[in-house]
C-alpha cells in the first residue's frame, strides 16, 4: 500500500501561533495532515511540538478541524505547562488548557463517525501469583521482564520481583 507524504499546513501553524499568544506562550509548533492515521483524527508530539492530524476531516468534517486541532493544541500547553511530568493525558491540566483556548466541554474521544480499527489480540500472558491475564497485539520484548504489577504493589511495595513475572501461554490455533 502507498501512502501520501505528510504536508505541512502553515496556514493552521498561524492559527496555533494565534491561539498560543492569547495564553501568554511562546513556542513554535508544526502541523501536519499524515494520510497514515486511519482512525485517529488527531495526535500531538510533545516532545517535538508537532500536530499531525487526519486528512479525512478536510473531506468529511471541515467544520471539526479547528476543534480537533485545538484538542491537540491543549496536550502540548500542558505538557509545556508541566513539562515531563506524570500527568494523565486527559485529566485536570488539559481540561484547563481546553478552558484556556476555547473548548471549555472538550472531551477526551471525538464523536465522529469514523470506524474504529479493532485488532486482534494474539499473546496472551498470565500472572503466576493471581492469574491476571494480559492480551496483546504484539509479543512483549524478550529482553524486558513485565510483572503484574497488582501483585508487585501487595507483596513487594510496587517493585518488581521475578515472582510475578508474566508467562506467555500457548497461542491458540
Amino acid at each position: 500500500m502507498k501512502f501520501l507524504p505528510k504536508h505541512r499546513d502553515y496556514a493552521l501553524e498561524i492559527s496555533v501561533l494565534r491561539l498560543l499568544k492569547s495564553v501568554g506562550i511562546d513556542m513554535e509548533v508544526s502541523v501536519y495532515w499524515n494520510p497514515r492515521l486511519q482512525t485517529t483524527l488527531g495526535m500531538a508530539h510533545i516532545t517535538v511540538k508537532k500536530i499531525t492530524l487526519n486528512p479525512k476531516l478536510k473531506k468529511l468534517f471541515p467544520e471539526e478541524i479547528d476543534k480537533v486541532l485545538r484538542h491537540e493544541l491543549a496536550h502540548l500547553i500542558t505538557g509545556h505547562r508541566f513539562g515531563r511530568r506524570k500527568i494523565k493525558a486527559h485529566g485536570p491540566e488539559w481540561h484547563q488548557a481546553c478552558v484556556d483556548i476555547g473548548i471549555p466541554n472538550e472531551s477526551r474521544c471525538h464523536t465522529l463517525p469514523i470506524q474504529r480499527r479493532t485488532l486482534k489480540r494474539k499473546f496472551f500472558y498470565e500472572c503466576p501469583s493471581c492469574h491476571t491475564r494480559l492480551d496483546r497485539v504484539r509479543p512483549v520484548n524478550k529482553k524486558k521482564k513485565i510483572a503484574c504489577i497488582k501483585c508487585c504493589k501487595i507483596h513487594n511495595h510496587g517493585k518488581y520481583h521475578e515472582n510475578f513475572r508474566f508467562i506467555q501461554l500457548p497461542i491458540a490455533a
